[in-house]
């Protein structure tokens, strides 16, 4: 039979710990007297400087797995009544028999800290659940320049601002308390102005640019470090079909290498590597000097497919059946996630393969 159960004396174990506790604020010698109203439970009573004391008390010599300090249930009650100066003698029995769910008899400071990070994350997820969240006034943009259906509408981190573009074209920029900044008007040599139909766009925020997607099968990119208006720099031209969304990915170790990808209407992924992205993204091809040369370079996809250009390959790959409605390339993962309005293969994961430039592999 167990003598801690039957005597009514101290143990070793709860000696070392009042011995001990003369050089706590809390000790029995020199704490004050607590009074007021607490709640039901005695861990919702204990502070910061309680728990100190706890471990405190429990980082001597014992026969614990970890060579410290493991009480019994008496000596548990000892223990907090020497430490803790609060709660009744009951509350301490209902907390040695909560943490001690195994019915081991003993009780260390991992199974006491490992119960009071349970109780803690209860408290916390049921005061989130009964939160009722402060939203903020919605905003709305005054005087918007857009005459048809916004396209997207992103906050671009590196000039701290936002920027639409809607389907006709029209391009807006606005400051981060929604203030309209300037609104300019793109076009396209391959329609009219009232034919124009923009699909999706991209910043490409490493080297200052702005990707549009056209249902004319092209995708200009134009120059954002001009004021006055969008410059276009490049049109990638000759797309079998109509690209629909657009994704740009750039390299945090190395700025020069970066991913501009599209899913079109036929289900296939399409991805332009640069590996020259801050000198250009396309070289341009010398012209004679008596010619003047034009400030946006048409680039032909099947050239890029043939390797015409050195600092640029193309890649694709017949991802779905149906049109591609989303894309994101993951690059911790260096795969592509594509999604289709389609019941089968509605999402797919590619990645490139290595050793090539013209591949993709599912």
């Amino acid at each position: 039979m167990s003598t801690i159960a039957s005597s009514p004396t101290r143990t070793e174990a709860t000696a070392r710990v009042e011995r001990n506790t003369i050089f706590h604020p809390l000790s029995r010698a020199t704490a004050p007297s607590v009074t007021g109203t607490y709640d039901d439970r005695l861990e919702a009573k204990l502070t910061l400087q309680d728990l100190k004391a706890l471990e405190t008390a429990f980082m001597f010599d014992g026969n614990s797995h970890d060579n410290k300090l493991s009480l019994t249930k008496h000596d548990f009650c000892e223990a907090l009544e020497l430490i803790l100066r609060k709660g009744t003698r009951r509350d301490y029995i209902e907390l040695f028999d909560e943490i001690d769910v195994l019915g081991e008899g003993t009780v260390d400071w991992d199974k006491l800290t490992t119960h009071m990070m349970r109780e803690f994350k209860e408290k916390d997820d049921k005061v989130k659940s009964t939160q009722v969240p402060q939203w903020k006034d919605i905003k709305h943009l005054s005087s918007s320049p857009h005459k048809d259906i916004i396209q997207r509408f992103v906050y671009v981190k590196q000039t701290n601002r936002y920027m639409a573009v809607s389907k006709e074209g029209c391009v807006s920029m606005w400051s981060s308390n929604l203030k309209l900044q300037r609104s300019l008007k793109t076009q396209t040599d391959a329609c009219k102005q009232r034919d124009v139909w923009v699909t999706h766009f991209v910043v490409l925020h490493n080297v200052n640019k702005l990707a549009l997607s056209f249902t004319s099968k092209e995708i200009a990119l134009y120059d954002l470090s001009s004021k006055l208006d969008l410059k276009r720099q490049y049109c990638v031209q000759g797309l079998t079909y109509t690209p629909l969304c657009l994704e740009y990915w750039a390299s945090e170790d190395n700025s020069n290498e970066s991913l501009l990808c599209w899913g079109d209407t036929a289900g296939q992924l399409h991805a332009l590597h640069f590996n020259s992205a801050t000198i250009a993204l396309f070289e341009r091809p010398a012209a004679p000097t008596s010619e003047k040369q034009e400030p946006c370079l048409n680039v032909k996809l099947i050239d890029v497919t043939k390797g015409k250009y050195k600092n640029a390959t193309h890649m694709k790959y017949e991802a779905h059946t149906e049109w591609i409605r989303h894309l994101i390339y993951s690059s911790h993962l260096e795969c592509f996630i594509t999604c289709a309005t389609t019941s089968k293969s509605s999402l797919v994961i590619g990645w490139m393969e290595k050793h090539t430039s013209t591949k993709m592999l599912v």
